[in-house]
């Protein structure tokens, strides 16, 4: 075999579709947008708010009530951020009369993860109406389907050779070197400083971690992610809870930090999180402040430093946690705040240009620590979740897409419950509920058996404490994982989910791993459905192999069970290609677009199978079946 350029690949690949699946579309139906005059306004977006369940290589489709200045459309006034990805890239075309925008991506978002759309008020229209006050909205993509069954993968120690309690509070899983593979920020109570852990891009982590200081007595802990600088890279944002400061560390793009920057807050901040508060497309930081019971407005520079804090008032007492997400549909985020002191969570409405005013208010279990939002009824509209420290239970409050809650409904936790947190766990396109248990050493789960219905409870034991989680598919399977930081113990216990094992049926391996827009189950076989594709669609195809190894990606009908080889089982019946030959690169990676052909003839299959070379043999690597939309 023979490496091949990437565009003759896209090339001989669509060419093989067109072949064997394509017949003529309809056009669609376009609707004529109502005109407001003074401004531009976003009339609807694709995804839906708040919806679980996007491909991993969705186009992002915006529609306006008027026509799009084309030279203020760019990266900054259109930016599209992953939770745990970071910036995407992309390409940004106006159509339907240049009152639409589309994005599509340069790459697969990761399966799970939070997605976020902002707009600035750049963005004007022909007239040079502009935006006002900018627009966001957020979606999460799907993750496949999954049985919710976690298997302990090991414990990551976070503690240096020979020392002692470091105190591992907090953790953000960002891909902060770029790799395609979600690393671990880790931030210390007693070690006043963040860890990093770097994932070789297989479910393996960096040890010891490499530490990064923020000064004595600091005590960082809650955390976010975000690109402060414009520069594309990840950086992060720590509340220093004993030094009653933040700490903005702005990413290298290796793993580490170039700079690392304490600006002043207010006392005893517990709560962090980012937003672009006034729409001018840059990231600003909201901090909660239980000791002076108030909130902080960081405001972006425009260059990733921050001004002096603006403290404001958050209609409670003692607000420990802040969580950010647009709660009336106005396209302004808005944000929820829990109370320690005074057991209350409250909506914050943006007025559009960074003011916020408390819009409801509602009790909650006592001692709320933590707060984790998204859509857990399937209606549309932003939901809360907040565990009671001394109540022993984690309060749901369902949004009513106006800016209010209603009433909360509790489900019983294990005792002294600090931290929530919510994904699709099991891949059935609703969100699943992690609350993490101090004093009984353990993570409960609440499957989502939809519409806010929560039942298959279990728990996940910990060391010492259960103290936070992270809810991200570290392993690059397309199924979301649980790893759960233990502050006593110093460690980060996976808890990881994995295709169940079918004869004659290759696995995904290190060794060598196809993905199909970062879903490596082995779509179509034991059950599973084959991944579907419909016309006008790019297709990412990412392979995992020993550095420097040459690859191919053959195509051909599928072989069930397969041929057994010395390699493994070959999937491929005839006729078969390898439209895809090449390297992987120095990270052992190695990525493909494939756009499908916009006519398609419905229900035709295509299996994928990756073959590695190695030294004195061919390995087999997983297959996985496509087929087109009916």
């Amino acid at each position: 075999m023979s490496p091949r350029p990437l565009a003759r690949t896209r090339s001989v690949f669509a060419l093989i579709l067109v072949a064997i699946m394509c017949a003529p579309a309809a056009p669609a139906a376009l609707a004529a947008p109502a005109v407001v005059g003074g401004v531009m306004q976003v009339t609807s977006v694709i995804p839906s708010r708040f919806s679980v369940g996007a491909s991993p290589a969705v186009a992002i489709t915006v529609d306006f009530d008027k026509r799009v200045q084309a030279s203020t459309l760019d990266a900054q006034s259109f930016a599209v951020w992953g939770r745990w990805s970071g910036v995407v890239d992309g390409t940004r075309t106006l159509e339907n009369g240049e009152t639409r925008v589309v994005f599509k991506p340069d790459r697969p978002f990761f399966p799970g993860e939070q997605v976020t759309v902002s707009l600035s008020s750049a963005l004007t229209s022909l007239q040079n109406d502009p935006l006002a006050g900018g627009h966001a909205f957020s979606f999460r993509v799907r993750t496949a389907t999954a049985p919710a069954v976690f298997t302990w993968a090991g414990d990551l120690d976070t503690r240096s050779p020979g020392e002692g309690l470091a105190q591992t509070y907090g953790a953000y899983a960002g891909d902060f070197d770029g790799d395609g593979a979600p690393d671990l920020a880790l931030p210390t109570e007693v070690g006043d400083d963040v860890r990093m852990v770097m994932n070789d891009g297989c479910g393996n982590f960096s040890s010891p971690p490499v530490q990064w200081n923020l000064g004595q007595d600091t005590s960082p802990s809650a955390n976010e992610g975000a690109d402060f600088n414009g520069d594309g890279l990840i950086d992060i944002a720590v509340a220093n809870n004993v030094g009653d400061s933040i700490a903005v560390l702005l990413g290298d793009g290796t793993g580490g930090f170039s700079t690392v920057t304490l600006y002043p807050s207010g006392a005893q901040p517990r709560g962090l999180c980012v937003l672009d508060a006034e729409g001018d497309g840059d990231v600003d930081i909201v901090t909660a402040h239980r000791g002076s019971s108030d909130l902080g407005l960081f405001l972006n520079q425009g260059d990733g430093t921050f001004g002096a804090m603006m403290a404001f008032e958050g209609g409670g007492g003692g607000e420990t946690s802040v969580a950010a997400a647009d709660a009336n549909g106005d396209g302004w985020t808005d944000l929820f705040v829990a109370h320690f002191t005074s057991s209350q969570l409250t909506v914050l409405l943006n007025d559009g240009a960074g003011g916020f005013a408390v819009s409801a208010t509602r009790p909650i279990a006592n001692g709320p620590w933590s707060i984790a939002l998204g859509d857990v009824d399937n209606d549309g509209a932003v939901d809360a979740v907040s565990c009671g420290s001394t109540a022993g239970r984690v309060s749901v409050l369902l949004g009513d897409g106006a800016g209010g809650l209603a009433p909360h409904f509790q489900l019983d936790v294990g005792n002294f419950p600090i931290a929530a947190d919510l994904g699709d766990l099991d891949g059935d396109t609703d969100l699943d509920l992690v609350c993490s248990n101090f004093a009984t050493d353990d993570w409960t789960v609440y499957l989502n058996q939809g519409n806010a219905v929560f039942g298959g409870r279990f728990e996940l034991p910990a060391i010492l404490a259960g103290s936070c989680a992270v809810l991200v598919d570290y392993d690059r399977n397309g199924m979301l994982d649980i790893l759960g930081i233990d502050e006593l113990a110093d460690v980060v216990r996976i808890w990881k989910q994995e295709p169940v094992s079918l004869p004659l049926v290759a696995e995904a391996t290190c060794t060598a791993t196809l993905r199909l827009n970062n879903f490596a189950v082995r779509t179509g076989y034991g059950g599973r459905p084959p991944l579907i594709v419909r016309g006008g669609d790019v297709m990412f195809l990412g392979v995992t192999a020993p550095p420097g190894a040459l690859f191919g990606i053959g195509v051909g009908s599928q072989v069930n069970p397969g041929t057994q080889t010395l390699g493994g089982p070959l999937h491929l019946g005839a006729p078969i290609v390898v439209p895809f030959l090449g390297f992987a690169d120095a990270n052992g990676e190695a990525s493909f677009q494939v756009p499908v052909p916009t006519s398609v003839t419905p229900g035709v299959t295509v299996t994928l199978q990756l073959v590695v070379e190695q030294p004195f043999a061919l390995v087999m690597g997983n297959s996985e079946v496509i087929q087109t939309a009916p």
